[in-house]
């Protein structure tokens, strides 16, 4: 079995298709470029021994006045978490 670690961010709602399906359609130039520095710094910033596997994005938890950990800005967001495996798992 694998161990699993994750980390809660909130993120806007307009990158929810970004994360789920890859597609940017709809995301301004900045903020595709802020999202594609957000994730590598995601993915670069593992715990120790571990490893970023995917995004988990919880729909039911939905804040519409939160503040965007890609943007910084307040509005509508999602509650996701970056999922990491564990290296010798």
């Amino acid at each position: 079995m694998k161990r699993v670690e994750t980390i809660p961010f909130t993120i806007g709602v307009q990158f929810a298709a970004l994360i789920a399906n890859g597609d940017a359609t709809g995301l301004t130039g900045d903020e595709d470029d802020a999202f594609s520095i957000f994730e590598t710094q995601v993915r670069l910033s593992p715990p120790d021994s571990y490893t970023f596997s995917h995004w988990s994005i919880d729909a039911d938890a939905r804040d519409e006045f939160a503040i965007c950990d890609v943007t910084g800005l307040r509005g509508d967001c999602y509650a996701v978490e970056a999922v990491y495996f564990h290296d010798k798992a």
